[in-house]
C-alpha cells in the first residue's frame, strides 16, 4: 500500500467548532449568504444547459460514448482533490450512460440535484422526484477520483436494491459497486468496501469505523505506520484486519434522518460481560417496582420521561429489599437506580411501540421509521429492565469499549453532502453543526397535492371512529388510501376495526417488514387500503394505478401528529408524486402523545372542553396547539442533540490523550 493510500485509509478531519453567542449569529448569516448562490437563476440555468447538452448525445455511437466517458474520467482523476469543474462537465455524458443502461432519462431537476450534491450541500428534493438517480449521477464522477465514495441509505433493503439496480450504470462508467449489509462478515465487508461506489447504511459505516479504530489501536496515525514499514518492521496483525479503505466522499440519502433524527443515538461497540448478580438484581427490581404505587411511592414526569422515588417509596424499598435475595439491592444506591430504571421500563417503554418481542428477545423499533433494529440495546440497564418486564431471558450486561454519535461522526468526514424530501425545517441546525449549506431543488412537474382540513377531537375514541369512517368512504369509491400510524400497536388496533367493518387492507409495520416491497407496490391501486407505521415514509415508491388518478389520487391519512413536523411532511409526501394528484389529512385528539406531553395540562383541558362543547374556533385552536406542541418538542430534541454533542466532545478531549486524530 502506498503512503498516500495509507493516509487516506485512516484520515479524519478535525471537527469545526460549534459557535456560540454572537459568533453563532454571524455564522448563521454566512450560511444564509452561502444558501443564496444555489437559489440564483444562474445555478438553475447551468443545470438547464447540462440537460440540453445531454439531449444532443442521444445519437452518439456506443464506442464514442465510451471514449468520452474515459476522457472525462481521466480529467477528473487528474484533479481528484478539486474536481468540481471537471465533474460538472462530465454530467451530460454520465446521464447518457444512465439513459442507455437504465432506461432513465434525467430531467433538469435531477441535473440540478446532482450539481447540489457535487457542491457539498444539503439538498431538498421532493419525494418521488428521482433522488436515487440524482445521487448516482453525482456519485459516478466522484468515483473517478479513486477516493472512497459511500452512499448511505435508510436501511439494508434500499442499499441492496440500489446497488443491484445501478450496477450496470456504474460498470458502463468504468466503476465497480458494492453494498455492505448487516449480516456480512469482515472479509466480505472488506471486499465490498474496496469497490469504487459503496452502498450501505449509516449504522454499518459508523460501526465499521469504530471497529477499525479499535483494531488499529496506537497505529491510527498513518505516518507511524509508513515509518515502521520504511524501516522494515512489521505491524501488528490486527492492523491488516481493518475493512474500510478510507472515508472521503459521503452522500447521505434521507439526510435529515441521520443528521437530525438519529443524531442523538450513539453507536456503541460493546462486549458482553458476565454478571449473574446484576441479572438477578434486575429481575428482583422488576418485582419490587410492580408493587409500588404511583403518587405515593414515586412520581412520573411524562414530558421529561423521568421517574423519581419519593421518601416513602425509598423507605418501603429499604424494608422489602432484604426479602429479594439480591445482595446488590441491599445497597441503597444500587437499589434506587435499578428500581427507577424498572419503573421507566414500565411507564415509558411499551410493547409494539418502542419494541417488539420476537423469538424470545426484545427488539427495538425505530420511532422515526417504524423499522426493527436488531442488535441494538438501550444502555444503562434499561434493556435488561424491559426484558425482565416482558418475562424473556435477561441478557448479560455489556461493557462499552467505543462509542460515537452520528452527528460527531459526520463532522469528522472530509466531504459530506445529503439529499432528502424534508430538509427546510432543519437547515439552520445542519449548517450550524455540519456546515452544509441548504439548497431547494424545484419540482420537475408542478405539485398537485391538496391538503385537507385537519380534524381535531377531544377524545381518541372519537378520532379513531372518524378515521375508520373516512377510510370506508374512500374505499367505497375505489380511491386508494394510505393510513400512517405512530406505532405498531395503533396500526394493529386500526386493523382490527377495519376487520370488523369488513374492509380489506394491507398492513405494513415492523412485524411485517419482509412484506414491504409487495405491499407498497399495491398501495396506489384502485380500492387499496394500506395501513403503515412510519416505515412507508422513507425510501419507498408508491405508484398510482391506471384508474386511481381519476378518483383524486392517493389519500394519505395521518392518525396522529409526530413530534417532528418533518415526519408528518414525509408521510404526506407519499401522495401526489411527479405531478400525480393526491391529498393528505391529519387527524388528532387531545389524548395524543404529542399534546399530552408538550402542552400544559391547563391548556389541554381547556382545548378538550372547547372541542367537546363545539366552541367557535375550537378546531383552529387545536391546530395551533398542535403546532405549538411540535415546536416545543423539536426544541427539546435539539437540546438533547446538543447535550450528546457536548458529551462526545468531552469524551474526545479527555480520552484521546491529546492525539490530533480521533480515538474512540
Amino acid at each position: 500500500m502506498t503512503p498516500t493510500a495509507e493516509h487516506v485509509r485512516t484520515r479524519v478531519m478535525p471537527p469545526p467548532p460549534l459557535h456560540e453567542g454572537a459568533d453563532a449569529w454571524v455564522h448563521q448569516g454566512i450560511g444564509w449568504w452561502r444558501r443564496r448562490q444555489y437559489a440564483r437563476p444562474d445555478f438553475a440555468a447551468l443545470a438547464a444547459r447540462l440537460h440540453a447538452e445531454h439531449a444532443t448525445l442521444a445519437s452518439l455511437p456506443d464506442k464514442t460514448l465510451d471514449e468520452r466517458l474515459e476522457s472525462h474520467r481521466r480529467q477528473v482523476r487528474r484533479h481528484r482533490h478539486d474536481c468540481l469543474a471537471q465533474a460538472t462537465a462530465a454530467l451530460p455524458i454520465v446521464a447518457e450512460a444512465a439513459r442507455r443502461e437504465l432506461g432513465l432519462d434525467p430531467y433538469p431537476a435531477q441535473f440540478q440535484g446532482a450539481l447540489a450534491l457535487l457542491h457539498g450541500t444539503l439538498a431538498e428534493m421532493a419525494t418521488g422526484e428521482g433522488k436515487t438517480l440524482t445521487i448516482a449521477l453525482a456519485a459516478a464522477p466522484l468515483g473517478w477520483t479513486q477516493l472512497p465514495v459511500h452512499i448511505l441509505t435508510a436501511n439494508d433493503y434500499l442499499a441492496r436494491r440500489d446497488a443491484a439496480n445501478l450496477a450496470r450504470f456504474y460498470a458502463r462508467c468504468g466503476l465497480d459497486s458494492g453494498r455492505v449489509l448487516a449480516p456480512m462478515a469482515p472479509p466480505e465487508r472488506a471486499e465490498n468496501y474496496a469497490a469504487g461506489i459503496v452502498y450501505t447504511t449509516g449504522k454499518e459505516l459508523l460501526a465499521d469505523f469504530l471497529r477499525d479504530r479499535l483494531l488499529l489501536g496506537p497505529w491510527q496515525d498513518a505516518a507511524r505506520r509508513v515509518a515502521r514499514r520504511h524501516f522494515g518492521a512489521s505491524l501488528p496483525a490486527s492492523v491488516g484486519r481493518t475493512v474500510l479503505r478510507g472515508l472521503h466522499h459521503v452522500i447521505v440519502d434521507e439526510a435529515d434522518n441521520l443528521l437530525i433524527d438519529e443524531a442523538v443515538t450513539p453507536l456503541i461497540i460493546s462486549r458482553e460481560s458476565e454478571n449473574p448478580a446484576l441479572v438477578e438484581a434486575v429481575q428482583a427490581a422488576h418485582r419490587l417496582a410492580a408493587a409500588l404505587a404511583e403518587g405515593s411511592d414515586y412520581k412520573v414526569d411524562e414530558r421529561r420521561r423521568q421517574v423519581e422515588l419519593t421518601e416513602a417509596g425509598l423507605d418501603r424499598l429499604a424494608r422489602e429489599a432484604g426479602s429479594t435475595g439480591s445482595a446488590l439491592l441491599e445497597h441503597r444506591h444500587w437499589r434506587r437506580e435499578l428500581v427507577e430504571t424498572a419503573l421507566k421500563a414500565r411507564h415509558f417503554y411499551h410493547r409494539d411501540k418502542q419494541y417488539v418481542v420476537a423469538d424470545g428477545t426484545v427488539v427495538i423499533v425505530d420511532e422515526f421509521t417504524g423499522r426493527l433494529m436488531p442488535g441494538r440495546q438501550w444502555k444503562q440497564g434499561l434493556h435488561q429492565a424491559v426484558e425482565a418486564k416482558e418475562g424473556v431471558p435477561v441478557t448479560q450486561p455489556s461493557e462499552s469499549i467505543a462509542q460515537l454519535s452520528y452527528q460527531s461522526f459526520f463532522r469528522l468526514l472530509p466531504r459530506v453532502s445529503g439529499i432528502t424530501g424534508t430538509a427546510r425545517e432543519c437547515a439552520r441546525e445542519i449548517w450550524a453543526v455540519h456546515r452544509r449549506p441548504f439548497c431547494v431543488i424545484p419540482r420537475h412537474r408542478p405539485g398537485r397535492f391538496r391538503p385537507e382540513a385537519t380534524r381535531v377531537f377531544a377524545r381518541a375514541a372519537g378520532k379513531w371512529d372518524a378515521v375508520v369512517a373516512a377510510i370506508a368512504e374512500c374505499h367505497a369509491t375505489g380511491r386508494p388510501v394510505l393510513v400512517g400510524t405512530r406505532n405498531i400497536a395503533a396500526s394493529e388496533e386500526l386493523a382490527q376495526r377495519l376487520r370488523e367493518r369488513a374492509i380489506p387492507f394491507h398492513l405494513l409495520n415492523a412485524n411485517r417488514h419482509q412484506e414491504e416491497a409487495m405491499i407498497v407496490e399495491r398501495a396506489g391501486e384502485r380500492g387499496s387500503v394500506t395501513l403503515a407505521t412510519n416505515m412507508a415514509g422513507r425510501g419507498t415508491d408508491i405508484r398510482l394505478g391506471e384508474e386511481s388518478a381519476a378518483l383524486g389520487g392517493l389519500l394519505v391519512i395521518a392518525t396522529e401528529p409526530h413530534r417532528s413536523g418533518r415526519i408528518d411532511r414525509q408521510l404526506f409526501g407519499r401522495a401526489a408524486r411527479q405531478g400525480d394528484p393526491g391529498s393528505g389529512q391529519l387527524f388528532l385528539s387531545c389524548e395524543d402523545e404529542l399534546l399530552t406531553d408538550f402542552l400544559p395540562v391547563t391548556i389541554n383541558r381547556l382545548l378538550r372542553l372547547a372541542l367537546a362543547q363545539r366552541w367557535p374556533g375550537a378546531r383552529l385552536a387545536g391546530v395551533a396547539a398542535c403546532r405549538w406542541a411540535q415546536s416545543r418538542a423539536e426544541r427539546a430534541a435539539y437540546r438533547q442533540r446538543l447535550a450528546v454533542f457536548q458529551q462526545d466532545r468531552w469524551i474526545q478531549d479527555n480520552l484521546s490523550a491529546g492525539r490530533p486524530d480521533f480515538s474512540p
